[in-house]
């Protein structure tokens, strides 16, 4: 984003408007063209608003943005939340002693049944 867009800025250099102001701001570094990416994908600043100051640069890079977000957004946000799905059920899975107990309680539960299907003389 911020190769092309700093050459869009350069060739528009000699008569700034209010639109070149701000993309000069979001994309004049690497470090806040990181942070603008940032905020886009995790909802600090609205997708659409970045959107809009990309698509005069080109079809290509507006292609580029919108493939991040999604990429961002279906892949990392869906390992981020398998992540700590998968913790959050080890952490509840009950340990060695509750497991034996729960089982014994099963059997007794079965023997109960089995007893009261067939009952002794």
């Amino acid at each position: 984003f911020m190769q092309q867009m700093t050459t869009y800025l350069t060739t528009r250099a000699a008569n700034p408007d209010e639109l070149w102001q701000t993309q000069w701001d979001y994309f004049n570094n690497l470090g806040s063209s990181m942070y603008v990416l940032l905020m886009a994908s995790t909802g600090g600043k609205d997708w659409e608003e970045v959107y809009l100051l990309l698509e005069p640069v080109g079809f290509d890079c507006t292609f580029a943005f919108t493939f991040y977000l999604l990429f961002f957004t279906l892949g990392v946000m869906n390992i981020i939340t398998g992540v700590f799905v998968e913790n959050a059920s080890v952490l509840f899975k009950p340990d060695d002693r509750e497991a034996l107990s729960e089982y014994m309680r099963q059997v007794e539960d079965d023997i109960e049944q089995v007893t009261a299907i067939f009952p002794s003389r």
